[in-house]
């Protein structure tokens, strides 16, 4: 796609590339570098021959493993060539593994938004009969998926989305100097969000919760990194907003390790596949998220973050207030929050994961 590589497959490729040869096969233009084989020679998806020739000049003992978001593939996630592309390739006896992050968009009223949610199914159908391994990065999905289907159960394996946002490290007092470059006192707590500006990240709901919290307990910061959001945020305290936009990796770690709570009101709820939640849990941040239909049995249970329902947006503005308020719980929060992080989500983790499906091993199912 236009920009090149996204940050998961670089960082995914560098950590297996430290123990195998990898080579990544993407569109035209992307890229290059970042001490990776990139062939950025993909004209078109659909191209079912173009693509058959690309992974017959492989050699026949590579894996491929397919990053799969439909929309990745075509023009409102539709490509009805990729399932045949796959079907051949296992024909030919080729080991392929699907790693979906998304897999396909809701049912809808809409004519065109249902052709494309047909489409979808229709494509992971075929996809999943011929895949080898589908290594799914929400567990809720592979839960959904083992009850309806209880065949493919061996098929599935929980693969979480790590952080995208390497860590890095940090002088004492910190916190109070980055404050500092805003005009902020030390004391000052800090609310913040990173991630796209779109609506369905209910970046509104911050908004509620910051001034809820502000009635409460005093004056309050709020930093958005990333996307410009949608809905603006309120013109009344313009001393206590900043929007810094799109940061270097490095200056969006040094924020994370400087505010008290990052806010992440998720409009289907908190997955495994949500790379702004595990920079959280990585830098030690404590999160204040939201449980929904995407959020499975493990996250649900889990006291390394807090959570209300995905459509209470009173018991979320609660819940950042009580956070904000009691630096102990946000203390106790954080560290058990980097310790899941890096027993079950981190890159070495999932590295390690991938490999044993590239290497046959089979996998557990959920």
């Amino acid at each position: 796609m236009p920009g090149g590589l996204a940050d998961h497959t670089v960082l995914l490729a560098q950590h297996l590339a430290a123990n195998r040869p990898v080579q990544v096969l993407t569109s035209l233009g992307a890229e290059q570098g970042m001490g990776l084989s990139v062939s950025a020679s993909v004209g078109s998806w659909s191209d079912s021959a173009g693509l058959l020739r690309q992974f017959n000049a492989l050699p026949r003992e590579a894996t491929i493993v397919w990053q799969y978001v439909p929309h990745m593939y075509g023009r409102g996630g539709i490509n009805r060539s990729l399932p045949k592309v796959m079907a051949t390739l296992r024909a030919a006896g080729r080991h392929q593994i699907v790693i979906a992050h998304e897999i396909m968009a809701p049912l809808s009223w809409r004519p065109r938004l249902l052709w494309c949610a047909w489409n979808h199914r229709w494509q992971w159908r075929r996809i999943r009969a011929v895949a080898d391994q589908l290594a799914i990065s929400t567990e809720r999905w592979i839960e959904d998926w083992v009850t309806r289907e209880p065949r493919i159960a061996p098929k599935l394996s929980l693969l979480p989305s790590p952080s995208n946002v390497p860590s890095v490290t940090v002088s004492d007092g910190h916190r109070e100097h980055w404050r500092r470059r805003f005009g902020w006192p030390p004391e000052m707590r800090v609310l913040a969000y990173f991630g796209s500006g779109a609506a369905g990240k209910q970046v509104d709901w911050i908004y509620r919760a910051w001034e809820a919290a502000e009635s409460t307990l005093g004056p309050m910061a709020l930093v958005i990194a990333g996307g410009l959001p949608d809905p603006a945020p309120p013109e009344s305290k313009p001393c206590r907003y900043r929007f810094l936009g799109h940061l270097p990796s490095a200056d969006l770690a040094e924020m994370l390790q400087a505010v008290d709570v990052l806010a992440l009101p998720f409009v289907d709820g908190v997955s495994e596949r949500r790379s702004s939640f595990m920079a959280g849990l990585e830098a030690g941040v404590p999160v204040a998220t939201t449980l929904g239909h995407s959020s499975g049995t493990t996250l649900r249970s889990a006291d390394f973050l807090a959570a209300a329902a995905e459509d209470d947006l009173s018991g979320y503005c609660d819940l950042v207030g009580h956070l904000l308020q009691d630096e102990s719980r946000r203390r106790a929060q954080a560290v058990r929050g980097q310790a899941a992080y890096r027993k079950n989500y981190s890159w070495e983790v999932v590295t390690r994961r991938l490999e044993g499906l590239i290497d046959g091993v089979p996998s557990v199912p959920v």
